[in-house]
């Protein structure tokens, strides 16, 4: 069964599509065919075409997902050009906000992240670290990185397994 509020929310959803909870204006609108995802707030998911198993909470969480799966975001615009990444998490406003296609990064904190398109496997703890990871969009580098402050790490572009604190 789905769970469907709000004008235009999870508008194409097709027979297929089961166990879904979307609230909020053109939530989840293009939702064709996913399974278990949760989309609250207007514009949350609202690419989303096959994707299972996304929990986006916010304005325009995860707004450019389709196809991504199991990813995690909390906040206005948390997440917001994933489109085929998988397995994310995005707490605060803006975390992750360009993460299009990578995978199994964590960002807690406002703007956490939010360069990194495709980096891997990184860890930012704390407003705005990590934030310009991956800034030159290079689908080799920037990969394995932990920063935990504020702006910790902020000025890593295309730098992989660095540990920074502070």
């Amino acid at each position: 069964d789905n769970t469907v509020i709000g004008t235009e929310a999870g508008m194409v959803m097709q027979i297929g599509a089961s166990d879904n909870v979307i609230i909020g204006e053109e939530a989840g609108q293009a939702l064709i065919d996913g399974d278990d995802n949760v989309f609250i707030g207007e514009d949350a998911g609202y690419n989303s075409t096959t994707s299972s198993d996304n929990t986006f909470v916010g304005n325009t969480a995860g707004r450019s997902n389709t196809t991504g799966f199991a990813n995690a975001f909390f906040g206005d615009e948390a997440g917001y050009d994933n489109t085929t990444g998988f397995w994310n998490t995005a707490v605060g406003d803006s975390a992750l906000i360009d993460c299009g296609v990578g995978f199994m990064n964590t960002a807690i904190g406002h703007g956490a992240g939010c360069a990194t398109e495709h980096g891997d496997f990184n860890t930012f703890v704390g407003a705005y670290a990590g934030g310009d990871n991956n800034r030159t969009n290079s689908t080799t580098n920037a990969n394995r990185n932990t920063y935990i402050g504020t702006s910790c790490g902020f000025t890593n572009r295309e730098g992989s397994d660095n540990v920074g604190m502070g």
